[in-house]
């Protein structure tokens, strides 16, 4: 066990000396805020900086972190922070600035426009050409490699899948409900699956068999039912929120959605 207890008490003595250098770090600080370079470099430690930081942005060194947020945003200008642990390291947080809430500029959100515009952009042009896609099958016969060539897209066969099954390289069966009430031969789409525009082509069905109805009766009854109940629910809850809206007690800022999507597509 020497070894073991030996590297223990390394690891205890180092996280006191961290310790022991983030709390210097903040009393000295606390005395001279404009001196935060010096202080880190005679401490050994990291300084960053977080330009324009808003919650939920990530910070150079330690990334996005509720906690360092929760203690930034309980601070004034000036002011220091208790020591705050973030993962494995320890933050001493000064703010310099704060920034009143206000419009953004287009400088300020340049990034977020340019991303949106980007994303807007490829799914309208991935739209455009599944459109084009399914106009050119209608007319040359069903050539999915020939369409796919012509577009820039990529033609991919799964084996056959159920309604509740999987779709190889899609995703769920259910995702191409709509084929299983085509014929052999016909085309599908243009269908959005996982952010992709995707045209289909039934090139193979098998019918279901009657004998087995009987057995899997009771099955498909909760099926249907347990279906219809959440389609229930969900217009009862569209009902409402509509209700709201027009009272005025409910507000869906569109903005906030959208900076969330794109944070979370990051």
């Amino acid at each position: 066990m020497k070894d073991a207890i030996a590297n223990e008490l390394k690891k205890g003595s180092v996280n006191d000396k961290l310790q022991n250098a983030a709390d210097d770090a903040r009393a000295a600080l606390v005395k001279a805020p404009n001196s935060a370079e010096q202080i880190a470099a005679k401490y050994n430690l990291i300084l960053t900086r977080a330009d324009n930081h808003k919650p939920g942005d990530p910070i150079p060194e330690i990334g996005v972190d509720q906690q360092v947020d929760a203690a930034l945003s309980a601070l004034k200008k000036g002011e220091v922070s208790q020591v705050v642990q973030s993962k494995t390291k320890l933050a001493v947080l000064e703010v310099a600035q704060v920034i009143a809430s206000h419009p953004a500029q287009y400088d300020e959100v340049r990034p977020e426009v340019a991303a949106r515009y980007f994303s807007d952009t490829t799914i309208a042009v991935a739209q455009d050409k599944a459109k084009k896609a399914i106009e050119m099958l209608r007319s040359n016969g069903g050539d999915l490699k020939a369409v796919a060539k012509a577009v820039g897209g990529e033609v991919k066969t799964t084996d056959l899948f159920t309604r509740g099954g999987a779709a190889e390289g899609l995703g769920s069966g259910t995702l191409l409900g709509e084929a299983f009430n085509h014929k052999v031969g016909d085309v599908v789409g243009p269908i959005g699956v996982s952010g992709q525009q995707v045209v289909a082509k039934v090139i193979d069905k098998i019918e279901p068999d009657e004998k087995e109805l009987a057995a899997k009766r009771d099955q498909i009854v909760q099926q249907i039912q347990s279906q219809k109940s959440q389609e229930r629910a969900m217009l009862f809850e569209d009902g409402i929120v509509e209700r709201l809206k027009k009272e005025g007690k409910i507000k869906i800022h569109r903005d906030v959605q959208q900076k969330v999507i794109q944070r979370y597509r990051g």
